[in-house]
């Protein structure tokens, strides 16, 4: 009963805390080649959006800026939102070192990933995803990696469906967005500094 109450406690917050995301309008997406019986989306037919937001959530900056990723290599926060019709994503990217000096020291980058992916192409009402915290490293290390998978789906059908295709794959879909932020860190934000 405890194992219960503590999977209801967990999707209860990473439904409210996906809700806020996409309550303010800047959403992340990862789209998935997955089809589910309702959702015919497929990654290959969508076309992605991707914003880089400072830590205080004021503005967006352009990655092709040199001034602005100047400014996010020394942050200590920033975030990363991609979204389209199939899915959302928000990528938090934290290091009281500031980014790039502790990406490249053994401080290490803190990075929280919320992920959904939609049911339906353009309806946040049903979705599955996944909540997904590590730290991060330049030289490829990874600690304190931690996934959690989140269900809000209406359909019983739907709902096992998804759970039996996609719970073999958590522990692909993790490294797959570990990978995906260190990338970031490598190509975009700390690739000349």
């Amino acid at each position: 009963m405890s194992h219960i109450k503590k999977k209801i406690g967990i999707y209860s917050f990473c439904i409210l805390a996906s809700s806020a995301v996409l309550a303010e309008g800047s959403s992340v997406v990862y789209a998935t080649k997955m089809k589910t019986p309702e959702n015919n989306v497929s990654e290959s037919n969508v076309s992605e959006t991707v914003k880089y937001i400072d830590g205080k959530g004021q503005r967006s900056l352009d990655p092709k800026s040199e001034k602005d990723m100047e400014e996010l290599a020394n942050s200590v926060e920033f975030e990363v939102y991609k979204f389209n019709e199939a899915a959302a994503s928000k990528t938090t990217f934290l290091s009281p070192a500031g980014i790039c000096s502790g990406f490249k020291s053994d401080d290490g980058v803190d990075v929280t990933n919320t992920s959904n992916y939609y049911i339906k192409p353009n309806d946040a009402s049903e979705y599955y995803g996944s909540v997904l915290g590590a730290t991060i490293y330049k030289k490829g290390e990874t600690k304190h990696s931690q996934y959690v998978p989140v269900y809000a789906i209406r359909n019983a059908n739907v709902a096992k469906y998804i759970e039996q295709n996609e719970d073999p794959n958590i522990r692909k879909k993790a490294n797959a967005r570990i990978k995906e932020g260190r990338e970031t860190l490598n190509k975009v934000v700390c690739d000349k500094r």
